[in-house]
């Protein structure tokens, strides 16, 4: 049996179209998120039972620090989607540091989300955080927005 003519055709955009819905895009917040209008920096608070010990916005290349320990966004990846696969977020490679000396304590690839730094690959305990939690990245623009737990 073979489709021919407009119901062959209106199958086939029918299969393509649920082909690319399954398929799909990520949320257009995670793609293009918006950049916050304003950080804490440095300053400790609560939020709810979690103690934030830092929030910061930067650029690929740039970085901050304390008078203790830096860090730095050294690259920034696109999220990337798969055709029969779960779509990639998007990734930050960060630097974590010492201070005054910048000697490099560790490095590492973070998704969006809460990441561990005391894994014994990663960072262990060489860091007075546990957890790098990255709220939004923006390719496009070259930001990470995150915080240190």
């Amino acid at each position: 049996m073979t489709f021919s003519g407009i119901a062959g055709r209106s199958l086939l955009v029918l299969v393509v179209s649920l082909l690319l819905t399954a398929c799909g895009g990520l949320d257009q917040e995670i793609v293009n998120p918006t950049r916050p209008a304003s950080v804490r920096g440095w300053q400790r608070y609560e939020a709810g039972p979690i103690t934030i010990q830092g929030e910061f916005v930067l650029q690929k290349g740039e970085s901050t620090h304390n008078s203790q320990f830096g860090v730095r966004v050294i690259d920034i990846y696109p999220a990337k989607t798969h055709v029969f696969d779960s779509p990639e977020l998007p990734k930050a490679r960060i630097q974590f540091f010492k201070m005054p000396d910048q000697a490099l304590i560790c490095e590492g690839v973070f998704t969006r989300g809460s990441n561990s730094l005391t894994l014994p690959d990663l960072c262990h305990d060489r860091l007075p955080w546990s957890v790098i939690y990255l709220r939004d990245i923006s390719y496009s623009e070259n930001w990470v927005f995150f915080d240190l737990r």
